[in-house]
Parts: C-alpha cells; structure tokens; sequence
C-alpha cells in the first residue's frame, strides 16, 4: 500500500488508479480500526497518520477527495460515492520534508520502470521543487516517517543527490 504525500499530478495512469484503490482500502480499514470490526491492512503503517488526525475518516475523506479532483482533470470517471466523510479541506495534517523527498525517489523509481514520459516530468520538479505535496498535507520539517518501509534502489547517479538533499533537510 502506498499512500502518497506527494502531488497525485505526478503519478503516472497505474499509480494514480492505485492511489484511489488503495485509499478506499485504507478508508474500510480506518473504519474497522475505529468501530471495532476488522477489515484488510487494519494494521498497515501508512494508516496510522490518518488515524492520528482528530477526525479520521474526515481526513481519509480529504485524502480521497483530492484525489477525486484530480480525477476530474484527467477525466476519469471516479465514483464519490465511495467516499464516506468527502471532503476537500487542504492542510489538514502534517507531512515532513524529508517524506517527501523519501517519495519523490521512490516515484522515481516506479516511474523509471514503467513511464518514461512521467519519469522525465518528474525529473524537471528535481532541486527545490522536490519537496511538494498534495492539497491533504502541510509541509513541516523533518526526516521520513518512522513508519515507512519502503527500501530505496536508486541509480547510482541519483545516490548522491538524495545525500545531497537529506543532508539539506536535517540541518
């Protein structure tokens, strides 16, 4: 499961359709976490950021709310309906600099493997620009999440940038 912090403008067509999956999983998982039932992924680490928020089923709802709205501008036809609490409030919880940065390499990874087309757009947003989210989080500073678990095979040719960035990050 993944969960991105990052902008959904940037996820290629597979990872968007994921994103919106794997959102509504989260949302039944939230749920059963919360009333006691039981549902997949109840215990995922990505969900517990959402879990933290005061209200979270409204903050799944905003997450999957964007993500509808970006739907709209690719023009895919995403069922609202699905989503319990919808909502579009921005920056409603917090997401570190350093997560973001810790996506934008692991999208580019994703990316190399299956959108060249993406991958290139990506690339151009490299420098100051890496460091965006989506309309769900405000940007704080910080390392990655302690939840995520993701294992980096970056290039070596990007090695030295993300030491580059991380060291820019924790000073």
């Amino acid at each position: 499961m993944r969960l991105w912090s990052r902008p959904f403008s940037e996820l290629d067509r597979l990872g968007f359709l994921g994103v919106w999956r794997e959102a509504l999983v989260a949302q039944r998982a939230i749920k059963a976490r919360l009333t006691g039932g039981a549902a997949a992924y109840m215990r995922h680490p990505q969900i517990n950021r959402f879990l933290e928020h005061e209200n979270p089923m409204q903050a799944i709802g905003c997450y999957l709310g964007h993500i509808w709205r970006e739907s709209l501008s690719r023009e895919y036809l995403f069922r609202t309906e699905l989503i319990e609490i919808p909502c579009i409030d921005t920056e409603i919880m917090p997401v570190t600099n350093g997560q973001l940065l810790f996506e934008y390499f692991i999208l580019y990874e994703k990316l190399e493997k299956r959108d060249e087309e993406a991958k290139i757009r990506l690339l151009s947003k490299f420098g100051n620009n890496a460091i965006v989210a989506n309309p769900t989080f405000r940007i704080i500073a910080g390392e990655k999440e302690n939840w995520e678990k993701y294992k980096l095979q970056l290039p070596e040719r990007l090695i030295g940038a993300k030491r580059y960035y991380e060291s820019v990050i924790t000073s």
